[in-house]
Order: structure tokens, then C-alpha cells, then sequence
């Protein structure tokens, strides 16, 4: 009887404290999930030992640390958004106000202010649309409009429809065919903007009398289209966040150039749903070099 009884003694007090070896965990991985749901997303489970509550422990802090990534990105696209959108209304607004406050205005002055209205409203619609062409590329499933087509005429279109702008300048647009016959399997409206964004960045970044090469080519997998300018350049610390919404090396040269800071973003989420890459090389007042690898045919991943 005596035996009975301490061995259920010693089975209670085993299990009491295997309970609490096993809840005490759970209860703190609980806690902070429900935190977490109330939107305190620096949550972070303290990891003690190798067993699987510590893997467990691990995973969940990965997982809060992205979430916590991602919110941050979030409020600041939309602080973005807002101050994007704030600076064209609040000259749109000062530019209306000046002519409802003044009597007599000629009609010069109505015209001129009038034109410079018509130019913030552009700018933002230029925005709300590059806005929702990255809101599209973002979701999860994407269409993309397949098809096949000469890369060669697609880039010879986009140089010719950007030559006024280069002469404007007194920029060298030059196009060198380095391979006469690339035929893609893309979307090639998407492709189109993609390669656009580029050429036309090194046309506005480049100095008056200055030199934008674009030179196509393919090997037997993939075509490159190589963008070149002999412009501002981009030091070595912005070259990680060129490609953010919004990013601006110079804000003030790029507002004076009319850029929202949404291309690059744009043809890198572009580049990426067709598999490829887009590579930066450049230096401070040397001039930029951008290299884009695009598949020649399409694999669905």
C-alpha cells in the first residue's frame, strides 16, 4: 500500500512538472500571439535551449520580425503616397487661391497660371497611375499577355519615340544591334514600359550634349538589353535602394524632371515576373550603366 502511494506520488509530481515544462511555453507563445493580433508587432518569444519549443520559438520570431519588415514598408509607401500626391494639390491650391484673390488678373496671367494648374494635375495622374500599374504587378496572380515578338523592333520604337526628347538635349541616342534577329516569348507592352523607364532615366539624368547608348543582344537562352549614359551617375550607397518605391537619389532634380520615383520599381517588378534580372553598375558623375536579362522564352513558375 505504502508502495502505491509514493508511486503515485512520484507519477504526480513527474507529470506536474512535464505539464509545466510543456505549458509554460505554450502560454508564452500565446501571449504574444495574442499581442501580436492587436497589432504590437516588435513581439519577440524569448528561445532558451536546442529542444522544439525553441525551434518553435525561432520560426515565430522570424515570422513577426517579416510581418513587422512589411508594416513598416506599408506605412511608409503610404506616407510616400501622401506626400506625393500633398506637394501637386498644395500648388494646385496656392495657384487657384492667387487668382480668386486678385481682381483685374489678365488674361496672360490666367493662361500662364491656368497651363501650370493643367501641369500638377498631369503630374498627378503621371502618380496615380504608375500607382496602380505597381498595385497590378503585385498581385499574386499576375496575367501576363504571352507573346512572341521581335525585341529588335520593340527597342527601335522606343529610341525613336524618345529621340525628340534626347534632341532637346543635344544628347547621342545611339542604338547598336549587336545581334540583328531577337525574338522574345513576353508580354510585350509590359517589356515596352520596362525598357521606356530606363532609357528615358538616362535621357533626363544626362547632361546637355552628353551620350545614351542602348545596345541589344542574346545568347541562346537570353536576350540583354543594356541601357548606358554618360549622366549624374548613382554612388554606391543608393545602389541597394534605387529600385524602392519612391527613391530618389537627387529629390530635387528628379521633382524638376517631373519623375515620381516609381519607374525603376516598376521595371524591376516587371523584369522579375519574367524571370530575369536587372543589374546596376555606376559612380557618382560617371555615368550609370543598366543590364536587363530577359528569357527568350517564357517558363510559368
Amino acid at each position: 500500500m505504502q508502495l502505491a502511494v509514493i508511486l503515485a506520488v512520484i507519477i504526480f509530481v513527474f507529470v506536474f512538472f512535464v505539464s509545466r515544462l510543456l505549458i509554460v511555453p505554450l502560454k508564452n507563445v500565446l501571449k504574444v500571439v495574442k499581442k501580436m493580433s492587436l497589432g504590437h508587432l516588435n513581439q519577440r518569444i524569448e528561445v532558451y535551449g536546442h529542444d522544439e519549443f525553441s525551434e518553435l520559438g525561432s520560426a515565430f520570431n522570424d515570422m513577426s520580425q517579416k510581418l513587422e519588415r512589411v508594416e513598416m514598408t506599408r506605412q511608409e509607401f503610404v506616407s510616400n503616397v501622401s506626400h506625393e500626391l500633398k506637394t501637386p494639390l498644395s500648388s494646385v491650391k496656392v495657384l487657384g487661391e492667387s487668382l480668386l484673390l486678385q481682381e483685374n488678373v489678365p488674361n496672360e496671367m490666367y493662361r500662364e497660371f491656368l497651363m501650370d494648374i493643367n501641369n500638377e494635375i498631369d503630374r498627378m495622374d503621371s502618380i496615380i497611375n504608375e500607382l496602380l500599374t505597381l498595385v497590378r504587378l503585385d498581385q499574386t496572380e499576375q496575367p501576363l499577355n504571352i507573346g512572341q515578338f521581335s525585341a529588335n523592333k520593340m527597342v527601335e520604337d522606343i529610341v525613336k519615340r524618345l529621340s525628340p526628347l534626347a534632341e532637346t538635349k543635344n544628347i547621342n541616342l545611339h542604338l547598336d544591334e549587336e545581334e540583328k534577329l531577337v525574338t522574345m516569348e513576353a508580354d510585350e507592352m509590359k517589356i515596352s514600359l520596362a525598357v521606356s523607364n530606363i532609357i528615358e532615366n538616362a535621357i533626363k539624368y544626362t547632361p546637355h550634349g552628353g551620350t545614351v547608348r542602348v545596345i541589344i543582344d542574346a545568347d541562346h537562352q537570353n536576350a540583354f538589353i543594356t541601357v548606358s549614359d554618360t549622366g549624374i551617375g548613382i554612388g554606391d550607397a543608393e545602389h541597394e535602394k534605387i529600385f524602392n518605391r519612391f527613391y530618389r537619389v537627387d529629390k530635387t532634380r528628379q521633382r524638376e524632371t517631373g519623375g515620381t520615383g516609381l519607374g525603376l520599381s516598376i521595371t524591376q517588378k516587371t523584369v522579375l515576373l519574367h524571370n530575369g534580372s536587372i543589374k546596376l553598375t555606376s559612380k557618382e558623375n560617371e555615368g550609370s550603366t543598366f543590364v536587363l536579362r530577359l528569357p527568350l522564352h517564357y517558363v510559368e513558375d
